[in-house]
């Protein structure tokens, strides 16, 4: 399906999953075809209590384009695993002039607390702050986990938190960005990430 959303607020709604199953999509579950513009996703989760949560705000497996939007405060909470606090893309994703902010992704193993991305990622001209990516055995990318092919332009990461690294490297834990796959970054800012959470 086609969906367009403007000018809207999608807040405190919940994907929830009680026991070994996947929490998914807490504001948005998407699989077709997606544009937000104009809008704010605030403090949505996705919750399982000892399985998987993926998507707080946003779970897209399709085409999702995000432009001119707030996406603040949403959550993927479970006792294994946890994915994209603020968004998970297994899709492709554009997000452009955009404000992603305080996302959490809280687990034994917390990947990509603001975004994460297993495919297709681009980032234009955006704000990525303040996401946490918090877990007990393994936390990795605060402000963005990335897997597949992934291109961030003009955007700025800053007060993101997690793992065992401040800045950009492949393959290690780290605040701001942690990429596992394709990445490249122009004129970007990526400053004052904390690897600092135990």
């Amino acid at each position: 399906g086609v969906l367009t959303i403007t000018g809207s607020t999608i807040t405190n709604n919940e994907a929830n999953n009680d026991y070994y199953g996947v929490g998914s999509g807490g504001g948005i579950s998407n699989a077709g075809t997606l544009t937000i513009t104009g809008s704010t996703i605030n403090e949505n989760v996705a919750y399982s209590w000892l399985g998987y949560a993926g998507g707080g705000g946003i779970s897209n497996s399709g085409n999702l384009d995000i432009s001119s939007s707030m996406i603040l405060n949403n959550a993927s909470d479970a006792f294994l695993g946890a994915t994209g606090g603020g968004i998970q893309d297994n899709g492709t994703t554009i997000i452009d002039d955009t404000t992603v902010k305080t996302n959490m992704a809280s687990a034994r193993v917390a990947f990509g607390g603001g975004i994460y991305s297993s495919e297709w990622l681009t980032i234009n001209n955006s704000r990525i702050e303040g996401n946490d990516a918090s877990g007990d055995d393994n936390r990795k990318g605060g402000g963005v986990l990335a897997t597949g092919f992934s291109s961030i332009s003009g955007s700025i990461f800053t007060g993101n938190q997690a793992g065992s690294s401040q800045y950009v490297y492949s393959y290690f834990s780290i605040g701001a960005i942690a990429n596992y796959g394709n990445m490249t970054i122009s004129n970007s800012t990526i400053s004052s990430n904390d690897n600092d959470k135990g």
